[in-house]
């Protein structure tokens, strides 16, 4: 009985490796770039600016002493404000003595003039400003390559020879499946990674575990065990990226249902099932989630169990369309 049981993993790892490669060929270099102007950032970035900003208290409204003879100002910067005390004298501003009218002391703005702009200075901002756009383009560049690469293997030119192999539908769906979760792992690490280079001049193994110890006491005062807590943000991004995936695989497999008008159909389809989906979360999460730590790690186990609900009734329909379409099985 057990002999005519077939082992899939073999015919899953070739498609595995297939898919793995394909995809390669164009996110190892995305990725490479981006590691790149991460240390480029890094290496360009003013250690002593960035100490100071991690440093600081972000004072925002300071207040003045208040003045007597002086009528209400606007908020304006303090390095404004004498333009405007001789602005106000020169109009002969004045106020008769033993009058009621209560003087209210002025609020201002306090910041500290940057100096003249420089050309490395520049070059700098322009650097930081790409690099964080580098990065969300990335990270929506890498879901674009999976489904294009799902939509062409499954339904596009490779359609015809990767179905007529001796391999089952889960097998084809469960091959590509496990190749795009390990490129969402790659995309986490090399993101994190280039975060990290853009901090080289102060990255440093004390500032790691001064940040985990602080952020370990406030967890240990409100919740307990901080382990938990981080063991589910794990748990929540990889729910969520196995969402995506399966999401990405359902709706390109209904859009290949469509003869006519695909694309609007596959809009229709995509709002039709998000809009579902955000009533299902609306209905399982309430403000209440977000009062104190402790309801919000019970809302973190609640989205996990959405999220792989979700995830399964996807993949099955996903399943059960290329079963009964294309009658491999």
């Amino acid at each position: 009985m057990l002999k005519n049981i077939r082992n899939p993993f073999p015919r899953i790892g070739k498609i595995y490796k297939y898919e793995f490669l394909n995809v390669a060929k164009i996110l190892l270099p995305l990725y490479g770039i981006l590691l790149i102007l991460g240390l480029i950032n890094g290496l360009t970035t003013d250690k002593d600016k960035i100490k100071n900003l991690l440093d600081s208290e972000n004072p925002v409204i300071q207040e003045a002493e208040p003045y007597n003879s002086e009528p209400d100002l606007p908020l304006i910067p303090q390095d404004d404000y004498d333009l405007q005390e001789r602005n106000n004298s020169a109009h002969q501003i004045s106020y008769i003595p033993g009058d009621t009218y209560q003087i209210q002391p002025a609020q201002y703005f306090h910041y500290e003039s940057s100096g003249n702009l420089s050309l490395p200075k520049i070059f700098t901002g322009v650097l930081v400003i790409a690099f964080s756009i580098f990065i969300q383009i990335i990270m929506l560049v890498t879901f674009i390559i999976f489904a294009r690469r799902f939509r062409k293997a499954m339904f596009g030119e490779e359609a015809y020879l990767n179905l007529s192999l001796p391999i089952t539908i889960g097998e084809h769906i469960w091959g590509r499946f496990l190749c795009y979760f390990t490129w969402i792992l790659i995309c986490f690490v090399t993101v994190m990674l280039s975060g990290c280079l853009s901090f080289i001049k102060i990255f440093h193994i004390d500032l790691i575990r001064d940040a985990f110890a602080s952020l370990n006491t406030e967890i240990q005062r409100n919740l307990g065990n901080p382990t938990g807590l981080y063991i589910q943000f794990i748990l929540v991004i990889l729910t969520l990226s196995i969402l995506i995936l399966s999401f990405i695989f359902f709706i390109n497999t209904l859009a290949s249902l469509y003869k006519k008008h695909g694309t609007l159909l596959k809009i229709i389809s995509i709002v039709i099932t998000l809009s579902i989906f955000g009533k299902v979360l609306s209905m399982a999460f309430t403000y209440h989630d977000m009062n104190s730590l402790m309801s919000f790690s019970k809302s973190l186990w609640k989205a996990i169990v959405i999220y792989l609900g979700f995830s399964t009734i996807f993949m099955s329909l996903t399943h059960l369309i290329l079963s009964t379409k294309l009658n491999l099985e």
